[in-house]
């Protein structure tokens, strides 16, 4: 047997068995229930990552959603500017053929 040199060493070794013994405890708690935690504190730390992976999910899916309107958006920009183009060719075509036909039905002088 040992014998201890001060009240203060005593109280600070009993201080250490005692959280020894409590986190003995804890883990016996564990194995028992399969859980890691009887408190949500005792789960802070992973149920912050799981939060923090849940946020980046939902950023990932609000940026392919955002991707896709922009993608539809340039479809529709892309169809509408071609349509002008069409329109503004065939208008084209048109004034030229007038402008033939009214140079050609002129008399010559």
């Amino acid at each position: 047997m040992s014998r201890i040199a001060t009240l203060a060493t005593s109280d600070y070794l009993n201080s250490i068995l005692n959280h020894t013994q409590s986190r003995v405890n804890d883990l016996q708690t564990q194995v028992a229930t399969g859980k890691r935690a009887q408190t949500y504190a005792g789960i802070a730390a992973d149920a912050g990552r799981l939060i923090d992976l849940e946020t980046r999910r939902k950023m990932l899916d609000r940026y392919e959603q955002n991707n896709a309107v922009m993608e539809a958006r340039i479809d529709i920009t892309s169809n509408a500017v071609d349509g002008i183009g069409n329109t503004i060719r065939d208008f084209r075509q048109g004034l030229l053929k007038l402008t033939t036909a009214v140079l050609s039905s002129r008399p010559q002088t």
